[in-house]
């Protein structure tokens, strides 16, 4: 890796993350997944690394879409 993110704290999106995780707080995770590609800029593997990150947020979002749709009634379900 490189010295991108030298003298900063490396690990702090990943504790955010653990602590959203613990509550369930799935908006947190995306946005600190995504915050993690400032540890890579400036490097040679920041594309990837920020097109992975890109991805891994996306699927977190995507999951929590899914347990929206599931939880939400549809207009056309009958009154009861």
């Amino acid at each position: 890796m490189g010295d991108a993110a030298a003298g900063q704290d490396r690990r702090y999106e990943m504790r955010q993350i653990r602590q959203a995780v613990a509550v369930g707080d799935v908006p947190t995770i995306a946005r600190e997944i995504r915050a993690m590609k400032r540890l890579w800029a400036g490097t040679d593997i920041a594309a990837g690394m920020t097109r992975r990150r890109d991805a891994k947020a996306a699927l977190v979002e995507s999951a929590l879409r899914r347990d929206v749709d599931r939880t939400c009634p549809t207009d056309d379900r009958p009154v009861v």
